[in-house]
């Protein structure tokens, strides 16, 4: 039958009847060939929808995950009902893989399966091989909105000569690097991601961090609250435009979302006109302590250079509040020792409100759908809360969010305000409701498309800020336990 979705439906909203006639759907077949042509008689099979999710980190996973199936017959076909949204198809066997994208309806047809592609290689830092540090091979996909959720990656780790093998990965258009994150200390100061068109039954050798430059410079901000900022969070990114890109398949290319906001008009500038980030050699950097950096295996060529600073989060990064750029050809630099010196790069600081400013006016929608603004407040102490569903730390401070409320409600001195800061403010609206928040909600949406995060100074989430009953910033943290001690707020919910 064919897939029957209904509207959403709040665990705490009125009873619901609903009559549901399912509709009988055409059975489909498709069939898995060996490379050869022979039928693949011991293929397993996936059919992808978007609200699917096959996610894969291994060849052995692949083949012994439950949602491969091996409903193939000796003449490796296998049945399906017709699909209404955009689907995957894939097919694996020890010996080969194969996928196909597809359209609502469309038929599968056949599956050939090609040889698994082969990858090996050295990480290098410094010159020097980096032992026990984590691979990763991700092949080009777009997940999200319509796209089949069809989430693999390859992982592997270096051994003590700085090498990794990645026996099997699928024959497809993908990217190689190693792991650097803003939260853990690691061996590297940059990884290079470099996109590989891989083909069946081939090897590619590629050498992370080795072939190239090594590049230096700084990173100095200006402005208010430079002294406040470490370096160690954000994730910079080095991108070269002049070669080193592969074609990105049809079904993986980005459809960026053109829409306002800063944020967006820099990574629209990184990538240029046209561009996609994921088919282009890159390099992603982390800032030493001091705001200086060393970029590794950097090959002659002209490149774009995106710098992204944050407040000091305890939670999710969302916001910049200061950005740097720079184009440049290595050509541009004189070399000394294989290595090239970028200077001093400027990042302007933005404005953020601050204890004793006031907050600027901003609205948002509740949970019945109508607009409020901070005017409506005016009078009252606040705590806003800004949050999304998408964030862990912002989720586990709940709780205490909601003792704050229950306290709060005994005397009514102070208003609890939590604002999602999701895109989609419907599935936000649907989470608070099933998670029982049962204070005062309100749902701004993207903050980087619109100049409110700007204004706002949200940088990351979760974030509080406390007003008084001028609408003035009384305490603003991203830890509510700094909120907590605030005496202003004991003096408000008559603490002890």
């Amino acid at each position: 039958f064919l897939t029957y979705r209904t509207q959403r439906y709040s665990v705490d909203g009125p009873p619901t009847a609903l009559t549901v006639e399912l509709q009988p759907t055409e059975v489909q077949s498709g069939r898995v060939l060996n490379s050869d042509g022979t039928p693949a008689a011991s293929a397993k099979v996936s059919i992808v929808r978007p609200e699917d999710a096959l996610i894969i980190g291994s060849v052995g996973e692949f083949l012994e995950d439950e949602r491969m199936h091996s409903a193939v017959n000796a003449d490796g076909v296998f049945l399906h009902g017709t699909q209404t949204t955009r689907f995957a198809v894939v097919a694996a066997t020890e010996e080969g893989y194969a996928e196909k994208y597809l359209q609502p309806r469309e038929r599968v047809g056949d599956l050939k399966l090609k040889p698994w592609s082969r990858v090996e290689g050295t990480l290098i830092q410094d010159g020097k091989p980096v032992p026990d540090a984590s691979i990763m091979l991700q092949p080009i996909r777009q997940l999200g909105g319509d796209n089949p959720h069809v989430q693999d990656n390859y992982q592997t780790r270096t051994d003590l000569e700085g090498k990794f093998v990645l026996e099997r990965v699928p024959p497809v258009p993908s990217v190689v690097s190693s792991w650097l994150s803003s939260w853990n200390d690691f061996p590297i100061t940059s990884n290079q991601s470099i996109p590989l068109d891989l083909q069946p039954g081939k090897t590619r050798s590629v050498k992370l961090g080795g072939d190239g430059l090594q590049v230096d410079g700084k990173v100095r901000l200006l402005g208010d609250g430079a002294d406040k900022i470490e370096f160690r969070y954000g994730i910079h990114t080095l991108v070269r435009v002049d070669a080193g890109q592969i074609p990105v398949p049809e079904h993986a290319k980005n459809g960026l979302k053109h829409k306002a906001g800063e944020q967006q008009a820099y990574e629209e500038k990184l990538s240029g006109v046209g561009g996609d980030l994921q088919g282009m050699e890159q390099h992603s950097v982390k800032l030493n302590p001091d705001g200086s950096m060393l970029i590794n295996g950097v090959r002659p060529g002209r490149y774009r250079f995106l710098l992204k600073v944050y407040e000091p989060p305890t939670g999710c990064l969302v916001d910049p509040i200061g950005y740097g750029f720079l184009e440049f050809h290595t050509d541009d630099y004189k070399v000394h020792d294989n290595r090239i010196n970028l200077g001093t790069i400027d990042v302007v600081l933005k404005t953020i409100p601050k204890a004793s400013d006031q907050l600027p006016n901003f609205s948002w929608q509740d949970l019945d759908g109508k607009n409020s603004s901070l005017t409506d407040y005016q009078g009252q102490f606040v705590l806003l809360d800004f949050w999304a569903t998408w964030c862990g730390p912002c989720i586990q401070a709940m709780p205490e969010i909601k003792k704050l409320h229950d306290a709060a409600a005994v005397n009514q001195n102070l208003k609890i305000l939590s604002l999602s800061l999701d895109e989609d403010i419907e599935k936000a609206k649907a989470f608070a409701r099933e998670q029982r928040f049962d204070w005062s909600q309100g749902f701004v949406g993207d903050i980087t498309a619109s100049s409110t995060g700007t204004a706002l100074g949200i940088s990351s989430v979760p974030l509080y800020i406390l007003l008084d009953g001028h609408g003035r910033i009384v305490a603003r943290s991203t830890s509510l336990q700094d909120i907590l001690l605030q005496e202003k707020l004991h003096h408000r919910l008559e603490l002890k």
